[in-house]
């Protein structure tokens, strides 16, 4: 990975990590509470929620370990 694909991945989960705080307040918190939880965790933990709740198949993708 180049030097500004990387600062872009960064500045995107930057972004992430803000519209989740700003929007999800309460699900700050709710994942991993020993290691915490990185925005992107909240994201895929918040995707997978939704799926269920729209009825999908509800296998774990392989980035939900």
């Amino acid at each position: 990975m180049r030097r500004g694909q990387k600062s872009q991945a960064s500045t995107e989960i930057d972004r992430l990590a803000e519209y989740l705080m700003v929007n999800f307040q309460s699900e700050i918190g709710k994942g991993n509470r020993r290691e915490g939880e990185s925005a992107v965790d909240i994201a895929l933990r918040l995707l997978e929620k939704l799926r269920e709740v729209l009825g999908e198949a509800s296998g774990k993708g392989e980035y939900l370990e």
